[in-house]
């Protein structure tokens, strides 16, 4: 297998300027882009309730790969830095799906709990779905941050066991070591990134509460006084997920 390092140009060698620039609205996606076939997807799951996955399909005979983008934490399929992988990605000729996570963008109001670094369910329910339309010949997925790490951990659990539909996983940015990460953010010279994770998870928190009343178990006059991403997971995420 060939390696090809990550290379940038020069001056967007910052770390800072790429997470900036992926944020911004620019060609996400372009007006040029014009996807053959825009389908919105309701994937069941096992244990009832559906995500929600936004498909750009292509024309033309036979089936060809199709490949999962997966949000990171506090985000959703319609997140940037989500839409312009899954553009450059189409480009290439796969077809992809943007998916929402159980609890992020469309899924939050079909799926009465909120995802979480070990849930792997959702991934793995988006690729046997896959694996049964006659479009997709294989399966590729790729998630970002948060994502990332959901996707290793699920490659982890089928560990020999692959199915045959599934070709790559690939992680961006995945955080390995989530406690050692949450103290990394934390710190005075992270604050506008946790600032910014941090209101993206109260935003979620309180639309799941008002969708999920029965299902919330937390007081969401809290939300408003949580200071940290940890102090977050365990007034939300610890306590709905036992």
């Amino acid at each position: 297998m060939k390696l090809f390092p990550f290379a940038v140009p020069r001056w967007l060698a910052s770390a800072h300027l790429q997470t900036l620039g992926a944020s911004l609205p620019f060609f996400a996606p372009p007006r040029s882009f014009r996807p053959a076939g825009d389908e919105t997807l309701r994937i069941p799951l096992p244990r009832g309730g559906a995500l929600h996955a936004h498909a750009w399909w292509h024309d033309g005979p036979g089936p060809r790969p199709a490949v999962v983008v997966v949000h990171g934490v506090g985000g959703s399929s319609e997140s940037r830095y989500v839409i312009r992988a899954a553009v450059a990605l189409h480009r290439a000729g796969w077809h992809v799906l943007r998916l929402d996570l159980r609890g992020a963008g469309d899924s939050m109001g079909d799926v009465r709990e909120l995802y979480h670094a070990g849930l792997t369910e959702d991934p793995r329910a988006t690729l046997d779905y896959l694996a049964e339309d006659p479009r997709v010949s294989s399966v590729g997925l790729v998630g970002f941050s948060l994502g990332g790490h959901v996707l290793l951990r699920l490659a982890g659990e089928m560990g020999a066991e692959v199915p045959p539909a599934l070709k790559a996983v690939v992680a961006i940015s995945a955080p390995l070591d989530l406690s050692e990460v949450t103290r990394a953010i934390e710190r005075r010279r992270s604050y506008p990134y946790h600032s910014y994770i941090l209101r993206k998870l109260v935003s979620q928190g309180k639309a799941f509460a008002r969708l999920h009343p029965e299902r919330a178990g937390y007081d969401v006059r809290a939300l408003g006084k949580v200071r940290s991403i940890r102090a977050y997971d365990g007034l939300v995420v610890a306590p709905m997920h036992g």
